[in-house]
């Protein structure tokens, strides 16, 4: 049969079908193997699973998702002093929320409070001091920042040294590790380059995809694993989003994909899009739609349009 003859060459993937050994290869392979009950398909998955990582090769910190919040709870009250706090992490943005006093807290900055320090090493975010002038007018205070984010990242690599240092917790984690985080293996590109030559992407209207962009959207739509789109300024990343979200809704992979943008370029975004696809079914919220009386209508039309 053509499968018998293609052995090897594609293999059946539970989420996307039948793809190609490049694909099948890629991506989150130790699911697919837990997945797989083909012998073979299993055997040439073994091959390319990452070996596991030792704890000096694995990068720590502060705030990462997939370190144990008890850990960070452990930091917080034998290096910085805080008895008395809350620790919490969205649901939704991942992002962390805390609240708390130190009588002895190593990495004081003027200006700025201990529990903000904190909050700016688990969010990785920057901290900035501002002051208002005699003219009323708001100034960045240079050196006050400075200070209070050399103090953000002392206090970073004092627990990048600290994590690893107990033997249970180092033990748990580097497991922990390479159960959640190394377990991907990267589309080689020039290995697909026919295919990606070769795959038509339907449905556009007066564009020709560059060579990067439909590289883009094959990986986005075949590879099955996250992928970051580092395009220069200029080279059509509103264009490639579009096409990936139309790829994805064509072959089933996502019934109404979402794209966020910045609310200021939505206008833009919505009419290039009609443009690339004239006949796109697409909501495109404006200002009106986020009041409180129109947010449940807006909301109703993306669930039932």
């Amino acid at each position: 049969t053509i499968l018998e003859e293609l052995k090897g060459k594609i293999f059946y993937d539970n989420d996307l079908g039948y793809v190609t050994r490049d694909v099948f290869l890629s991506g989150d392979v130790k699911t697919k193997y837990s997945n797989t009950t083909d012998e073979y398909a299993k055997e040439e998955l073994k091959k390319v699973i990452p070996k596991d990582v030792e704890a000096k090769d694995i990068k720590t910190e502060f705030g990462q998702n997939w370190i144990d919040k008890k850990y960070f709870s452990q930091f917080i009250e034998e290096k910085m002093g805080f008895q008395r706090y809350k620790l919490s992490q969205s649901d939704i943005t991942s992002s962390w929320f805390f609240e708390g006093y130190s009588y002895s807290f190593p990495y004081k900055a003027s200006k700025v409070k201990d529990e903000k320090i904190v909050l700016s090493a688990l969010n990785s975010k920057q901290i900035r001091v501002t002051y208002k002038g005699v003219d009323d007018k708001t100034y960045l205070d240079q050196q006050a920042t400075d200070y209070a984010n050399t103090q953000v990242e002392k206090l970073k690599e004092d627990f990048e040294d600290w994590i690893f240092r107990d033997t249970e917790r180092r033990e748990y984690l580097v497991k922990k590790y390479n159960e959640v985080k190394n377990r991907y293996v990267s589309l080689d590109d020039t290995k697909i380059s026919d295919l990606i030559d070769s795959y038509n992407i339907p449905n556009i209207s007066h564009f020709e995809p560059r060579p990067h962009q439909k590289k883009a959207v094959y990986k986005a739509v075949f590879s099955n694993s996250p992928l970051l789109l580092n395009h220069t300024v200029g080279s059509g990343k509103t264009l490639t989003s579009q096409m990936i979200a139309m790829e994805w809704r064509r072959l089933g992979k996502a019934k109404k994909p979402l794209i966020s943008t910045l609310k200021a370029v939505v206008p833009q975004f919505a009419k290039e899009f009609k443009e690339a696809y004239p006949n796109a079914k697409i909501i495109v919220p404006n200002d009106s739609d986020f009041t409180p009386a129109n947010r449940k209508r807006l909301l109703s039309s993306i669930a039932t349009g």
